[in-house]
């Protein structure tokens, strides 16, 4: 699912990005059922075991004129988890990605979530990825897209 948020004008800069949650098998051995009747690893139906471990995974391109300006810089891209119902959670994974400026070069990031992290419930996943200058200062570029709810349970 593209998403896409800028502070500059998307002629000058483009980046069209990919968001998938991919489930993992169960730790006991067992395939699950990912979207689709796909057996896992797959992307999510929605519904993970807590002994499944899950990844949030990301590809995007950047073009336009504007890309090498974004050189030496670095992408971080997180996971946002909102418990619903309930108690929030403090869980936010992340990794950082360090950008080229080369115009039209397809990067990728993989979140993972190892499983029991997340305890039962229903959650909203939040996607960001924001662009930092070398020093680090976070600059004027951020994307975000809302992966919906997913449920954790808990097989007796």
């Amino acid at each position: 699912m593209p998403y896409m948020e800028f502070a500059l004008s998307p002629s000058s800069l483009s980046i069209v990005a990919n968001v998938k949650v991919i489930e993992g098998n169960s730790s006991t051995g067992y395939t699950g059922v990912g979207l689709g009747g796909a057996a896992t690893p797959a992307e999510t139906n929605r519904l993970i075991q807590r002994d499944q471990p899950f990844s949030v995974n990301v590809d995007w391109t950047e073009n336009g004129i504007f890309v090498p300006f974004l050189g030496g810089g670095t992408w971080k891209i997180d996971v946002l988890f909102e418990r619903m119902g309930g108690a929030e959670t403090n869980f936010n994974p992340g990794t950082t990605v360090t950008t080229s400026g080369k115009i039209g070069k397809t990067y990728t990031a993989s979140i993972n979530v190892l499983q029991g992290t997340l305890p039962a419930g229903l959650y909203r996943l939040i996607c960001r990825m924001q662009w930092h200058f070398a020093g680090g200062t976070p600059g004027p570029i951020v994307m975000f897209d809302d992966l919906g709810l997913i449920q954790i349970y808990q097989e007796l």
